[in-house]
């Protein structure tokens, strides 16, 4: 086992890159700076521990990247209630353009 001493560095160096990277909210169990002082002191237990109970969780949304849906799945429950809402955004857009429209033209005045 001429590769255990390599093999532990590199767990551990993956550890440490991945503790540092990794938001100060997710983090599970010990403090960002426990976590690196248990890597530190016993590489590859302490880089093992990290992986299973200190790492954030992945938060899967099911979704692919790159996977946007363009309409909602689902049924409207009510269409006159969809309609209407429709209408208050367009009502509400155009105005928003109305608006910037009147700010820019006295702004170049």
């Amino acid at each position: 086992m001429p590769y255990l001493g390599l093999i532990t560095v590199l767990v551990m160096i993956a550890a440490l890159v991945d503790i540092v990277g990794s938001d100060e909210s997710a983090i599970r169990g010990l403090p960002r700076s426990g976590w690196i002082l248990l890597v530190v002191a016993v590489p590859l237990v302490g880089s093992v521990v990290w992986v299973i109970a200190g790492r954030p969780r992945a938060a899967f949304s099911g979704r692919v990247a790159g996977d946007v849906p363009d309409e909602p799945k689902g049924r409207v429950e009510d269409p006159d209630a969809e309609a209407e809402f429709r209408r208050q955004v367009r009502e509400r857009a155009e105005e928003q353009r109305r608006r910037a429209e009147t700010e820019r033209r006295d702004q170049e005045s």
